[in-house]
């Protein structure tokens, strides 16, 4: 049995689910919904989160009604054990789909705003090392620094969608 230090609360997890969400629809939805809807681009946070909320009340009650089970066996009982390593294999290759063009695209920002000179490799090889030192600390502990993380990337997010709106 784990200690209560060594795990994440329900909050916490959910606030690494929008960030998730969030760091990579920042690059795009600003400049998406500013050049559709104009001066109403204002709106497409709050419509975003309208359609969110469902999704993460949801993701609370199932979380709620299985507190001492992990992730994996919560998929393994909600949709069964075959389905739940497909879904379980899907969301592995998803999140190292996304850690590849993370890395990918802050290396390529920092290429082209500041060092030009350098190979783009070299960034990726130093950004991937620094994810893999952040997960040898352990999740507990990107969880509890993603409390402090996550109002600056809302506030980032939300300043995004309003420069874009007054372009």
């Amino acid at each position: 049995m784990l200690a209560d230090k060594d795990k994440i609360s329900l909050r916490q997890a959910l606030l690494v689910y929008l960030i998730l969400l969030f760091s990579s629809a920042v690059r795009f939805i600003p400049a998406y919904s500013a050049n559709i809807a104009k001066q109403a681009a204002y709106l497409a946070p709050v419509v975003s989160f309208f359609a969110i909320y469902p999704i993460i009340f949801l993701i609370y009650k199932v979380f709620d009604k299985y507190k001492e089970t992990s992730m994996i066996n919560i998929v393994y009982l909600v949709i069964g054990k075959t389905a739940g390593k497909i879904l379980l294999a899907l969301y592995a290759f998803w999140i190292l789909l996304l850690t590849a063009l993370f890395a990918r695209y802050y290396a390529e920002r920092l290429v082209t705003s500041t060092f030009v000179t350098t190979k783009i490799n070299v960034f990726i090889i130093v950004i991937l090392v620094i994810v893999a030192i952040s997960l040898k600390k352990g999740f507990v502990t990107i969880a509890r620094m993603n409390e402090i993380i996550f109002p600056l990337v809302s506030i980032a997010f939300f300043g995004s969608c309003k420069a874009y709106i007054c372009v």
